[in-house]
């Protein structure tokens, strides 16, 4: 005789619906992540793949925030766990970017820098000066504010999920995805022209999901301290005699596979990043093995790897780069720097607005060497911020800079067992920083959203 439940137990459907929204909730943002990843690698105003992106973001929040918002015996803080340093930034720039389309009375822009020319355009053709906002360029501003929704849905969940197997499998799946990435770059470097997803790309190179190169160089970059993390898992668990040798495996595939990657995509800058996030990562997750000597042996051997790809490579990449910097041609990094100087003088403290780049380095671009190809972004993320947003820019970039560096402390002097991970995902995205002095890699809603996942799993970890 079939026992009634009791009053108030689940019924055998309703623990079947909570098995699966548990199991959905550990997949809900390595899948998201793998999404920006393979759609997201452009900084060219393409809707298509980001519309969808944008969509799912939207979908993510509100996902996040009603499932895990509400304040619980575990989690009393609710949607407060979620305010942290990066948080709070990363609103202060969206506030910032809409007061840049807020219209302004026609007695007060004009007398903004760098709007003298909008003024004399409008005398010129002999009409009343209207209200215009900040930016010279509003459509590419409230185009840029969508950009933010990737990397805010990360940060909350992140911040918000009660899964800490969420976050570790969004982890592995990055790493999954420069593997599953390798033989597309492959292609794309031996049939020149073939099997790009992008009309404007970099061709005879590897660009994998990205339409630049380099973005796709500083992705496995940003990839190795993560790999480095799961080999070392893998060993913990050979040395508690469980089955690690997958872990190692993967890693060891991955490693190789970065490398080469970079190696092929003739990246200078991403060459000698790998080098120095592997020599930080190594000693962060193996600090007690290396003083045995097999364990020894085999990070000597990687060092003698790397040091031999250097005396190589590191000839024909310094050309390569010295020619990038200093060629004569309009679009040189030198010349690129020198001419956004000149416009950030000319703009002042308010900026140009945000997305407005390229339509202000027109104007001060030598009309004497200007070529077919053009500078659409300045190549150097914090000259571009200044000139963009002015004291506003810099204040982010200050902000963020002391909440990094402030990351970097509390990780060193943090608990054993989170310490090594926090300093991992610090040195990722360190990778990721440096490479924004002469690049522009967060522009990219893919490494924008790796960063972002990086940053909240390390505020997570830093709060317990």
């Amino acid at each position: 005789m079939a026992r009634r439940p009791r009053p108030g137990a689940p019924t055998q459907r309703a623990q079947a619906i909570q098995s699966f929204g548990t199991s959905a909730l550990n997949y809900r943002l390595p899948i998201f992540m793998v999404l920006c990843l393979v759609l997201g690698g452009t900084s060219q105003d393409i809707v298509g793949g980001k519309a969808v992106i944008y969509a799912l973001s939207l979908g993510l929040i509100a996902w996040t925030v009603i499932q895990d918002g509400p304040r619980t015996k575990v989690y009393p803080d609710g949607l407060g766990r979620a305010v942290t340093g990066p948080l709070i930034i990363l609103l202060a720039a969206i506030i910032i970017f809409v007061a840049y389309l807020i219209p302004m009375p026609a007695e007060i822009w004009p007398d903004l820098p760098g709007r003298g020319i909008v003024k004399y355009g409008y005398e010129q053709i002999g009409m009343d000066l209207p209200a215009l906002p900040m930016s010279l360029t509003p459509d590419y501003t409230f185009n840029a504010l969508f950009d933010f929704l990737p990397p805010l849905a990360i940060l909350l969940t992140a911040a918000l999920t009660r899964s800490a197997r969420e976050l570790m499998l969004t982890l592995y799946a990055v790493v999954l995805v420069t593997v599953i990435t390798f033989p597309i770059g492959l292609m794309q470097a031996f049939n020149p022209g073939q099997f790009k997803f992008y009309e404007i790309s970099n061709i005879g190179v590897p660009v994998g999901f990205f339409s630049n190169s380099n973005h796709h160089a500083i992705f496995n970059v940003m990839a190795v301290p993560l790999t480095i993390y799961i080999a070392s898992r893998g060993y913990r668990r050979l040395k508690s005699n469980e089955d690690g040798v997958p872990k190692i495996a993967l890693a060891a595939m991955a490693l190789i596979l970065m490398v080469t990657s970079v190696l092929l995509a003739e990246s200078f800058a991403a060459f000698g990043l790998i080098i120095i996030v592997s020599v930080l990562s190594l000693p962060m997750v193996f600090s007690k093995q290396l003083k045995r000597p097999k364990v020894m042996m085999g990070v000597v051997t990687v060092v003698a790897i790397f040091a031999a790809m250097t005396i190589l490579k590191a000839g024909d990449l310094q050309t390569l780069f010295s020619d990038k910097l200093n060629d004569s041609e309009s679009v040189s990094r030198s010349i690129i720097y020198g001419n956004t100087l000149e416009a950030i003088k000319s703009m002042g403290w308010i900026g140009s607005g945000p997305g407005s780049f390229y339509d202000v380095y027109l104007m001060y671009e030598d009309r004497a060497t200007m070529t077919t190809t053009f500078a659409n972004q300045a190549h150097n993320d914090p000259l571009q911020l200044i000139l963009e947003l002015g004291v506003f820019g810099a204040g982010l970039m200050a902000a963020f800079a002391l909440w990094f560096i402030t990351a970097c402390v509390k990780g060193v002097t943090a608990s054993r067992r989170s310490r090594k991970l926090i300093l991992i995902l610090l040195v990722s995205t360190l990778a990721v920083i440096l490479h924004s002095f002469v690049d522009y890699p967060l522009r990219t809603i893919a490494l924008a959203s790796f960063t972002a996942f990086n940053v909240g799993y390390i505020t997570r970890l830093l709060r317990g």
